[in-house]
């Protein structure tokens, strides 16, 4: 009885295959998630910290005809009309220097004049005067804000709330800089204590939201927006969010009817269609969702989400090459999008272009020779090429820096049996069992070397350990049948092959042998 040879590799079976295909990221046709962006964030300050506080939070208003210049200038300071006012500080300083609601109004002019130099500096003069020292902190706390040093200015907000805790604006504040520094757990109790004082904070409602969805409390964050919602019901940014969640729960009936409401309010609103169409592909719907993917294009031809959700669709309907064009033009217009050129990859697989899946990690491990999965996804493709030794050498880089990969460990030790170098091969399968003792693999391949050199009770033993491990391996029943007749054991080595027929009977077709009998 002679066994079957080892079958290509892009036609083994699917647990064979887990260990030789290569490491692409495999989606699945799901898609990702665009990551959640913070651009509403910036909205949401405008108006919550960056006005002139009410008299009330510190400020105290000038004596009736004293300095007159500073009445005029906070009216002026109120109605946003900065360099108006900016000269009436300046008379008001000439009559007193010393007085520090005029250095804190003139910090302001500076700050919204983008002036930070200037600003600082008025800010921290009015900080050594005790009824504008408050006031001073949070402005210099907003200052480093808009510098985006968000550390720097939850220095000047503690100060803030140590002295004063229920300083809301502050508080909103810190919340936000920590969802900036992704402390978001941190921003929440923040915002919560908003949010337990005024229910109806809206900003702070989306605020925690975005949290929650950073933290993947999605339920959470659908339920804070609900309240939100009740209260504004046509606030976009919360539909968007509301959306989002909805999508990374799995309720995808309910993201569309979602991404539905949001497109109503605002037709050609970027994430509404790129939820609906991701809503599509996560239910299947790829007609749908190509017909919805075509809208995104057609509006934003220069933008390569639709682009990409177009060439998921494409493939869900297996249109390999058409999904081809699509991500080759997503690429185009976002060269580094790691997730689109995954699936290009795939694509390439798919259509069995393994030319150019070399040219491609060719070009991957020139641009980053760091890069260990691009070098095992060139290796596997010079090994599906018979070019052994080109995959050897891709393998040694991999080893280099990561010697225990026993994927890696396995496909060098196949390349050197391919090349018949035995003792090589015998040492890198050595090498898998001693850091991944279950891989059946490697005792399977070394019972074939084993077979080969006519080590029999070596290969036995091997193939026993195979079967051990992965009772139906039926290749490994196989060659094990096949020991045990070079081994004068006829009757075991016939009730060996009777079980491989029974678990594969296209076995019957491959082997021509005297144990098996139609």
């Amino acid at each position: 009885m002679t066994p079957p040879q080892d079958e290509p590799v892009e036609v083994l079976k699917e647990e064979e295959r887990q260990l030789f295909e290569p490491i692409t990221v495999d989606h699945a046709l799901q898609g990702e998630l665009e990551e959640t962006d913070d651009r509403f964030i910036s909205s949401t300050i405008v108006d919550e910290v960056s006005v002139l506080p009410d008299p009330s939070e510190g400020e105290s208003k000038p004596a009736p005809g004293v300095n007159p210049y500073l009445a005029t200038a906070r009216q002026l300071i109120l109605e946003r009309e900065w360099e108006k006012a900016s000269p009436f500080i300046q008379m008001s300083l000439n009559y007193n220097s010393d007085d520090g609601i005029a250095w804190l109004y003139k910090g302001i002019i500076a700050l919204f004049l983008n002036q930070p130099d200037e600003s600082e500096q008025s800010l921290n003069r009015a900080k050594s005067y005790e009824k504008s020292r408050i006031l001073a902190n949070y402005y210099l706390a907003f200052l480093w804000y808009r510098n985006r040093s968000y550390e720097k200015s939850l220095q000047f907000l503690t100060d803030v709330l140590n002295e004063n805790p229920a300083n809301t604006r502050s508080r909103f504040l810190a919340g936000l800089c920590k969802v900036h520094l992704q402390q978001y757990n941190d921003a929440f109790d923040d915002l919560d204590i908003l949010v337990h004082e005024n229910p109806d904070h809206i900003r702070a409602l989306l605020l925690m939201a975005f949290c929650r969805i950073k933290t993947r409390r999605h339920s959470d964050a659908i339920s804070l927006i609900d309240k939100l919602l009740e209260l504004r019901e046509d606030h976009i940014p919360a539909w968007e969010m509301k959306s989002r969640a909805l999508l990374s729960e799995g309720r995808y009936s309910e993201a569309l009817s979602s991404a539905k409401r949001l497109l109503k309010i605002t037709p050609h609103n970027h994430m509404g269609l790129y939820i609906r169409t991701m809503g599509y592909i996560k239910s299947g719907r790829f007609e749908e969702a190509l017909q919805s993917a075509h809208e995104m294009t057609s509006i934003e031809p220069l933008q390569s989400t639709g682009w990409s959700l177009m060439g998921i669709a494409y493939m869900g309907l297996d249109k390999y090459q058409d999904a081809l064009k699509r991500f080759d033009r997503s690429l185009l217009l976002n060269p580094h999008n790691d997730d689109v050129s995954a699936y290009r990859v795939k694509t390439l697989r798919k259509l069995k272009r393994y030319g150019d899946l070399l040219q491609y990690y060719e070009h991957v491990t020139e641009e980053n020779p760091d890069d260990l999965r691009a070098w095992y996804n060139k290796g596997v493709l010079f090994h599906r090429a018979g070019r052994y030794e080109d995959a050897l050498a891709c393998y040694d880089r991999i080893i280099e820096k990561t010697p225990n990969d026993f994927r890696t460990l396995l496909n060098k030790g196949r390349a050197h049996k391919a090349l018949h170098q035995n003792a090589d091969a015998i040492r890198s399968f050595q090498q898998v069992i001693a850091v991944h003792s279950d891989s059946a693999d490697a005792w399977y391949h070394l019972g074939q070397i084993y077979t080969v050199l006519v080590r029999l009770r070596e290969a036995l033993t091997s193939f026993d350990q195979a079967l051990y491990i992965r009772p139906d391996y039926v290749k490994a029943l196989v060659w094990k049948a096949h020991v045990m007749d070079e081994l004068g054991m006829k009757q075991e080595a016939f009730q060996t092959m009777s079980r491989a027929r029974k678990l594969d009977p296209s076995m019957t077709g491959k082997i021509k042998s005297r144990l098996i009998h139609d």
